[in-house]
C-alpha cells in the first residue's frame, strides 16, 4: 500500500493489479490517488515471482532382460519404461541418457520406445525439465542377459594313433539357451599334421554336417548353421590339440568351450614285419626298472591291456600310478571280482567275492595312468558302484586285498 498525502484531503487509493493471482515473472502495478477535487498522481509498483520448486520425476525399477534384437542386445518396444514427471507449473520435457553397457550423447532419446541395450548393465538416466528450466533426476539399471550355454564332451581324451579302437576321439558340441538354432563354427589351435614318418602317418578331421575345410598343413575348420541339437567332429591325431568350437544363436549372442585331447603316435616301424606294430609300456615287476617299452603285433594289443601294460610311451606314465599285477592261479586266489556292465554308458557295478574278511582298497587311473578314484576300507564281500561321473575312455581298476590283486579293464562309453 503506497503513502499518500494532499493539502486538501485524498478522496481515492486505487491500482491495477490481478483480480487473483500474479503469473511467474514481472507484473507491474500502477497505483492511482485522487484528492477531493479531482487531482491525481500515479506510481508503479513491480512484483516479482519466482519458480524455484523442482519437478517431481519417478522412473521405472530396475530391469534384467534377455537379448531379443540382433548384436545380442535388447530392443525396448512401447513407452512403458519411460518415467513420469509432474510440477506446480507445468513440464516441459523428459530427456533420457545411458551410461555403462549402451552410451549415448546427453539429452538423445525424448522416449525409450525404441531403444536399444547391449549384452551388460546399462545406466538410464531421466531428467525432466519444467517450463521455467528447473529439473530433477530419477534412474534405473538395464541388465542384458543372455542365457546361450554349450556342453562340450569327447569320446576319448587320449588318443593312441595307429591303435584301432583308440586312435580317434569324437567332440560332441551340443548347445542350449538363447535363441536357436544356432551356428556352430569349430576349429584347432594348430594345423593338421601329414606324412608323419611316412605316407600313413596323416591326422584326420570330419564333421557331421555343414561344411569343412580340413587340408594338410592348414588349420581344420568346421562351419554348420541352422543347428538345433549336438554337433560332432571326429578326429585323428598324433599330438595334443585344443580344439574349440563358438556357438552363435539367432540374436548374435556368442559362448565358446574347448577340450582339450592328448594325442601321441603309438606306432612301431622296426624291422619288415608286414603286421601292424604297436607301441606300449610293458610292465616288468622289477623294483629297479618297473617298465619297459616294447612293440607288440596289433591281434595283441588286448591281452597285454588285461595284464596292466599300457598303450604309448612309457614317458607318459607316472611313477606314482604304476600298477603291478600279480597273477595268482585260480584255486589259489582268495579274491575274486566280477564286473558288470562292461562296457558301460552309466556307471559299473563290481562283486566281491573273497574267503577273507580283510578290507579291499579300490584304485581305478585312466588309460594314461592318472588316478581318478581310490576306495579303501571297502567290505570284502559287497557289491558297489563306480565310474557313473567317469568320462567315456579306458580305465584300469586295481582291487588290493592283503598279498592279492585283482586288475580290471573297465571300458566307460558315451551316453
Amino acid at each position: 500500500t503506497p503513502v499518500t498525502g494532499d493539502n486538501c484531503g485524498v478522496q481515492s487509493v486505487t491500482n491495477d493489479h490481478p483480480s487473483t493471482t500474479y503469473p511467474v515473472g514481472t507484473t507491474t502495478v500502477t497505483w492511482t490517488v485522487t484528492d477531493i477535487h479531482g487531482n491525481t498522481n500515479t506510481a508503479t509498483q513491480s512484483v516479482i515471482v519466482t519458480d524455484n520448486e523442482k519437478p517431481t520425476i519417478t522412473c521405472t525399477g530396475n530391469k534384467s532382460v534377455n537379448p531379443n534384437n540382433s548384436s545380442c542386445s535388447y530392443k525396448q518396444i512401447s513407452s512403458g519404461w519411460d518415467a513420469t514427471a509432474t510440477d506446480n507449473c507445468g513440464i516441459a520435457s523428459i530427456k533420457y541418457t545411458f551410461s555403462g553397457a549402451t552410451t549415448s550423447g546427453a539429452g538423445a532419446y525424448s522416449t525409450l520406445n525404441n531403444s536399444v541395450f547391449n549384452l551388460g548393465t546399462t545406466i538410464v538416466s531421466a531428467v525432466a525439465t519444467d517450463i521455467h528450466g528447473n529439473t530433477s533426476v530419477c534412474s534405473f539399471n538395464v541388465t542384458v542377459t543372455s542365457t546361450l550355454s554349450v556342453s562340450c564332451t569327447n569320446t576319448n581324451p587320449h588318443i593312441y594313433y595307429g591303435v584301432p579302437g583308440y586312435d580317434k576321439s569324437t567332440i560332441n558340441i551340443a548347445p542350449s539357451g538363447g535363441a536357436g538354432p544356432y551356428t556352430v563354427s569349430v576349429t584347432m589351435n594348430r594345423t593338421l599334421l601329414c606324412n608323419q614318418v611316412n605316407s600313413t602317418g596323416n591326422e584326420t578331421w570330419t564333421a557331421t554336417g555343414g561344411s569343412t575345410t580340413a587340408i594338410c598343413g592348414s588349420t581344420p575348420v568346421s562351419t554348420a548353421t541352422g543347428v538345433s541339437g549336438t554337433y560332432s567332429i571326429t578326429v585323428s591325431l598324433l599330438k595334443d590339440a585344443d580344439i574349440t568350437a563358438t556357438i552363435t544363436d539367432a540374436n548374435g549372442c556368442i559362448t565358446t568351450c574347448t577340450q582339450h585331447i592328448i594325442a601321441e603316435d603309438a606306432r612301431c616301424f622296426a624291422g619288415n614285419s608286414g603286421n601292424v606294430k604297436v607301441a606300449m609300456c610293458h610292465y616288468t615287476g622289477s623294483t629297479k626298472n618297473p617298465t619297459t617299452q616294447i612293440c607288440v603285433d596289433q591281434s595283441a594289443v588286448n591281452a597285454h591291456l588285461a595284464q596292466g601294460d599300457k598303450l604309448g610311451s612309457c614317458n607318459t606314465i607316472s611313477a606314482a600310478n604304476l600298477l603291478t599285477p600279480v597273477i595268482s592261479a585260480p584255486e589259489v586266489l582268495k579274491l575274486a571280482v566280477r564286473v558288470l556292465p562292461n562296457p558301460s554308458s552309466n556307471y559299473f557295478t563290481l562283486g566281491l567275492k573273497s574267503g577273507s574278511n580283510e578290507k579291499v582298497t579300490i584304485t581305478v587311473v585312466d588309460i594314461a595312468g592318472r588316478t581318478v578314484e581310490m576306495r579303501n576300507d571297502v567290505p570284502a564281500n559287497s557289491n558297489l558302484q563306480l565310474g557313473n561321473s567317469y568320462h567315456p575312455g579306458v580305465y584300469f581298476a586295481q582291487i588290493i586285498q592283503g598279498k592279492d590283486i585283482v586288475i580290471l579293464k573297465l571300458i566307460k562309453e558315451g551316453k
